[in-house]
């Protein structure tokens, strides 16, 4: 289950300052080798991630994104009702 969380950093959403998201289950396979699984090894292996340039970068959806897919799935979750109480009429 993908875990959503909006980016809510003003300089990062405005492109101020620079920042690289890249995908988790890569990073998670980088990190996988370490001996101790600690936060504070995470962190120096993360780090160590970006600084060599061994990650896949993703992209981030827009808010704008965010809001059509919303209104598209409650159109849908009407539509399906709609059609639910057509069929028992």
């Amino acid at each position: 289950m993908p875990v959503r969380r909006k980016l809510r950093i003003p300089g990062v959403r405005f492109g101020l300052i620079p920042a690289a998201c890249f995908d988790a289950r890569h990073a998670k396979a980088a990190l996988r080798p370490q001996i101790k699984q600690t936060d504070a090894d995470d962190e120096q292996g993360l780090a160590q991630v970006t600084r060599t340039g061994w990650f896949r970068e993703v992209a981030i959806k827009s808010v704008d994104a965010h809001a059509s897919a919303r209104i598209a799935i409650r159109l849908r979750y009407v539509m399906v009702a709609h059609r639910a109480v057509a069929y028992c009429l």
